[in-house]
Formats: C-alpha cells, structure tokens, sequence
C-alpha cells in the first residue's frame, strides 16, 4: 500500500508540473474573474462547502488553472469536506454557443449526498418527466 502512495504522488507531482491550461480555460477564466470582481457570487453558493468559502474568486481560478482539474477537485475535497465526501460548489468549463464560460458547479463526491440531492429535486418534477429526462420515452 505505501507504494502505491508514493506512485500516486509522484504522478500526481509531475502532473501538476507539466500541466498547462488550454487557452479555452483561460479566456472562461478571465471572463469569470472580471465577472464577479463587479458582483458578488450568488447567495446559494455559500451554502456548501468548498472553496468559494475559503478563497477570492481570482485565488480559487488560479487554483483551477493550476493543475488537471481532477487533482484540484481532489485536493479540494480533502480540504472543505469531511473525510474528502460531501457536496461542494467549485468552478466547471462549459460551452454556451461555442465559447468556453465557467459556471458554478455542485460537485457531488458522497453517494448518499447524490441520492439525497436527486430525491430532493425529484419532488420538482412529475414521474413521467423524469422517466423522459432518463429514457427518452
């Protein structure tokens, strides 16, 4: 076991490193930032946990920036989460009419905290919407 740790941070070492965000990630980026330097981020994300709570908008982008996101989410669940589970806000890249946006994204790393979201939700919506929402019949 303490083998397959010391490879894991070795990888992980050199993945961060190496890494360099595509240009697509730093537009949305820059965009985010200047976004909420005017407004303060929205009312709900303080809700959860994660690092919005912790960090400026700019600090938690250059986090983002810093590292494959799937390293940067980890280390952001071993420090906001209990245990590294739970439900936390972090930023996500998306494209909306062929330009890179980050949005706010709840990220879900607890199955019950997924189960229990997905039940909440699903009070919104008739059971037929949600079988064609899954099925598409």
């Amino acid at each position: 076991m303490a083998t397959n740790t010391k490879v894991i941070k070795e990888t992980i070492k050199k993945e961060e490193e190496t890494w360099k965000p595509q240009s697509n990630e730093i537009i949305a980026s820059k965009h985010f930032i200047e976004k909420y330097k005017t407004q303060p981020i929205p009312a709900w994300i303080k809700k959860f946990d994660g690092p919005f709570n912790a960090y400026s908008v700019e600090e938690v982008i250059n986090q983002f920036l810093a590292a494959p996101r799937i390293i940067t989410w980890q280390k952001w669940a071993q420090e906001h989460l209990k245990n590294g589970l739970g439900t936390m806000v972090v930023p996500q890249l998306y494209f909306e009419d062929g330009k890179p946006i980050l949005k706010f994204c709840l990220y879900f790393s607890s199955p019950e905290e997924a189960l229990r979201m997905g039940r909440a939700v699903g009070k919104f919506y008739s059971p037929k919407l949600i079988k064609y929402i899954f099925t598409n019949k």
